[in-house]
């Protein structure tokens, strides 16, 4: 009977040995998958917030890239300070283009998108006022300006009631030529 009481008592104690090694087998296998998958979490992270390191980095080069754009847009808005020198400018081109101007009111609107509106009456022919029009649209370097036109009324002036303008014809082959005076709003958005 001993030997059976030993044989139980091993079979127990082996049982009991079996059960605790396959619950701590279970525990262990839960452990590590419950930190598998805390680092497959931990090394998405890792992998977004890579990105989004790289993604910043192509940004702030491509802000490098087009900063000397920038600062070519900034330009193309004219500043308080400016406004004199812009309009010495307007009649500079109004009188290398063969026009004469006249500036008839200066306002400053500060909306949304703030600009400076220049209200100009213009004189000459028509191709003085084409190549007026052109060089304020077109000229790529300072006066240049970010600019709209509005208001755009053009009349035909007989030449006798008009005194002669130097550089434009008075009379053709054909008879007389009509001179044109032109009002027009010019907006220009400043800084």
């Amino acid at each position: 009977m001993v030997s059976n009481k030993k044989i139980y008592s091993l079979g127990i104690i082996s049982i009991v040995i079996i059960i605790g090694f396959i619950f701590g087998l279970i525990l262990l296998i839960n452990k590590t998958l419950s930190l598998s998958q805390e680092y497959k979490e931990l090394k998405s992270e890792i992998f977004q917030i890579e990105n989004r390191i790289s993604a910043s980095q192509e940004e702030k080069k491509a802000y490098q890239n087009l900063q000397p754009i920038f600062s070519q847009i900034e330009e193309m808005f004219i500043s308080s300070e400016e406004t004199v020198n812009f309009i010495a400018n307007l009649e500079k081109i109004a009188q290398s283009t063969n026009n004469t101007i006249k500036i008839l009111k200066i306002t400053s609107r500060e909306d949304k998108n703030p600009y400076f509106e220049f209200q100009f009456s213009l004189r000459g022919d028509f191709s003085s006022f084409s190549r007026f029009l052109a060089a304020i649209e077109n000229t790529p370097y300072s006066p240049y300006r970010l600019t709209e036109i509005e208001n755009f009324s053009i009349q035909r002036v007989e030449t006798t009631s008009i005194p002669p303008i130097i550089g434009i014809p008075s009379t053709t082959t054909a008879g007389t030529v009509g001179y044109l005076k032109s009002t027009l709003t010019l907006k220009v958005y400043k800084q």
